[in-house]
């Protein structure tokens, strides 16, 4: 792999990171304040939710990018699309079963399961299929203003 290859992944893998992290992040941060009822400004719990989503988004989507790398080394074009569900599955399978063995946590790692889960199918469509730029900017404004409401609350708290 030559330096122009290797510079095109990385910025291929932070451009589909920063999107996913947006996109989920937004997606999270609604959920919880729908669900839960916080008000943004008084509570910073939708915010972390929100967080935690972005950056599993984000860690996905790199995973996705390396994979599909490895795809185009060996000759499988479709590698991404059956590597990508094994190691999701993996992974929730490493939260299940670590919940399954009860303590403290068991409850917060099934959660984590389900929510892995679902950031997971969410972040494959983020990264499968070309997203137009004035989506890609608009998401990511929002997850900017998002963000300055986060700091506004934590200064209001």
């Amino acid at each position: 792999m030559n330096w122009k290859n290797l510079k095109q992944l990385v910025m291929t893998a932070l451009r589909r990171a920063w999107l996913a992290m947006c996109t989920l992040g937004t997606v999270g941060f609604l959920w919880f304040w729908i669900v839960d009822g916080d008000n943004p400004l008084r509570s910073d719990d939708p915010y972390l939710v929100g967080l935690i989503f972005g950056m599993f988004a984000a860690c996905l989507a790199i995973i996705y990018t390396a994979t599909e790398s490895i795809g185009r080394r060996v000759g499988w074009r479709r590698f991404q699309d059956f590597a990508y569900p094994i190691v999701l599955a993996a992974w929730c399978l490493f939260l299940w079963g670590n919940s399954l063995r009860g303590g403290e946590a068991a409850a917060v790692l099934s959660v984590a399961c389900v929510a892995s889960l679902i950031v997971g199918a969410l972040t494959y469509p983020v990264c499968r299929f070309d997203v137009p730029r004035r989506l890609a900017v608009t998401v990511s404004c929002i997850a900017v203003v998002l963000l300055a409401m986060y700091c506004a609350a934590c200064l209001i708290m």
